[in-house]
């Protein structure tokens, strides 16, 4: 049929039947391709794409463990067992050595030997034994002479860290003296070893007094007067005692010298001992006096402080033997010193040639 003049004339448009990727390319339908390393792509109809992205697995990333299954960082060190020591490599490798014996291994990663002992702290000690480590706390109170000491076994991972930052000048002062401590008998409490027998019982138990009948000694009165033979009392500057098998024996040195020669002196030593010697007596009169005077006349010996008359004349013996001139004389006496003689008026010293 003709077309006449203002008739409508049908158009047809040719759609290009294939799709065209992101490059511009041309992909026939059903055509499949990539578009980039993780995407695929399809021409599905005219102009229709469907693209797909591809999801890669996640990497394996080894890591080292242990034989409980704990996972370990490189450079981690363990025990598989006190003589197995391992180790995690900067490349995830579990390398382990067996040791020739036992070790511990501490909290601060620390390996101790067998029977090794250390310090967490002042107030905590530990010990490694046979792979195991065993620790004590200790609880330290210090009066004169006394220490009062609770022990506190605990493990290795309880409340070891807790204690590990204390620190205790007690428990200080108690390891640095126990090698001179011994152990009250009913335990928990320490005494000094100087305070062992001394008469005072400072052991709650009184053990510190018990079996003292050989190193106690008393003097005339009951009372304890000298410790331990192998201490002797220092009871002045000339005179001590010492305590053998329950028995005083005192010792006096003096300083003998003559009154006509100057620094003319000699030791001479006086001796007192139980039971045949008074003690007490001994003491009193003699714990002050350290030089005596040898008068030539009758070979006497005068004592310091002692006074004496002859040639009509008093004398009195001061104990000045460093003395080298005359003491200020505060009564008229003659006083005898390092081999001088000083008189006051009352006594010329021509009189005094008879009397030395």
């Amino acid at each position: 049929m003709n077309a006449t003049l203002g008739s409508p004339i049908p158009l047809r448009f040719t759609f290009p039947p294939n799709c065209i990727d992101s490059k511009g390319n041309m992909r026939k339908i059903g055509e499949t391709w990539k578009e980039g390393i993780f995407s695929t792509c399809s021409c599905t109809g005219p102009m229709q794409l469907q693209c797909f992205s591809v999801v890669l697995p996640p990497p394996v990333i080894f890591s080292c463990k242990d034989k409980q299954r704990n996972t370990r960082e490189p450079g981690d060190v363990w025990l598989e067992d006190p003589k197995t020591n391992c180790t995690c490599t900067s490349n995830n490798f579990v390398a382990c050595k067996r040791l020739s014996e036992p070790v511990c291994l501490d909290v601060s990663g620390q390996f101790r030997k067998n029977f090794e002992t250390w310090l967490n702290g002042s107030c905590v000690e530990c010990a490694c034994v046979n792979g195991s480590i065993n620790c004590t706390v200790y609880d330290v109170i210090i009066t004169p002479g006394l220490y009062k000491v609770d022990e506190s076994p605990t493990c290795q991972l309880c409340d070891i860290r807790l204690q590990t930052a204390l620190s205790s000048n007690a428990c200080i002062a108690f390891r640095h003296q126990r090698a001179k401590l011994t152990e009250c008998a009913s335990g928990g409490f320490y005494i000094q070893d100087t305070h062992l027998c001394n008469g005072i019982e400072e052991c709650p138990d009184g053990s510190d007094e018990k079996n003292c009948e050989n190193v106690v000694c008393k003097d005339e009165e009951g009372k304890v007067l000298v410790m331990k033979s192998t201490k002797d009392w220092i009871v002045s500057r000339c005179l001590s005692c010492f305590c053998i098998k329950g028995l005083v024996t005192c010792k006096r040195t003096l300083t003998i010298n003559f009154p006509a020669f100057f620094r003319a002196a000699y030791q001479y030593e006086e001796t007192c001992k139980q039971p045949t010697c008074n003690i007490l007596e001994f003491v009193r009169n003699n714990k002050k006096g350290c030089e005596g005077a040898e008068l030539i006349k009758d070979r006497g010996i005068i004592y310091e402080g002692q006074t004496w008359k002859a040639g009509g004349c008093d004398f009195y013996f001061n104990g000045s033997l460093n003395h080298q001139e005359c003491p200020m004389m505060t009564r008229p006496v003659c006083y005898v010193f390092n081999g001088f003689v000083c008189c006051a008026s009352q006594c010329p010293g021509r009189m005094l040639a008879s009397v030395f």
